[in-house]
Parts: structure tokens; C-alpha cells; sequence
């Protein structure tokens, strides 16, 4: 792996409705990524370099996504982890 970045853009729907994550190589969360709505689209940069180590892995969540499985979780007691990794 080499170090580096890249600035994503991603054209979404509501794009300030959006959390960027970090991952580690298992898909556990290790923090999250700082990102900005611009021209419309959320904007962040995917680094290879950051505070935990190396990173090739990110996940974007929706908030309502989470607000809705916190729900789910109250509700039955337990939350299936389906998370989509992108």
C-alpha cells in the first residue's frame, strides 16, 4: 500500500444527512471523517495515512439510517450489523 489521498464527491440525496466513518481492516469503526456538503454533493478526503494507522476502508451512513436501527434495537433487543462498506 502506498500513501496518499484522494477528495471523493459523492452525489447523494440530501448529502448533509450523511456520517463518514473509518474502518479497520474488520469493518469495525474507528472514528469518523470530517466532510462537507459542496456544489451539492458530500465531500471528504480518503487518506491512506490517518490517526489510527493506515486506512483503505470507509463507510457512509445516512443519520436516519442510524436513528431508525436505534429504534429497531430498543424495539427487539438486539441489532443485526448489515451495514453497507463503500
Amino acid at each position: 500500500m502506498r500513501n496518499g489521498t484522494a477528495r471523493i464527491a459523492l452525489a447523494l440525496a440530501e448529502p448533509g444527512s450523511y456520517t463518514v466513518y473509518e474502518l479497520d481492516t474488520s469493518g469495525k469503526r474507528l472514528g469518523t471523517i470530517p466532510a462537507e456538503v459542496r456544489d451539492g454533493k458530500l465531500c471528504f478526503t480518503a487518506a491512506v495515512y490517518g490517526p489510527h494507522g493506515a486506512r483503505m476502508l470507509y463507510e457512509v451512513v445516512r443519520r436516519d439510517f442510524i436513528l431508525q436501527r436505534m429504534r429497531t434495537r430498543s424495539s427487539f433487543g438486539c441489532m443485526h450489523n448489515h451495514d453497507a462498506v463503500y
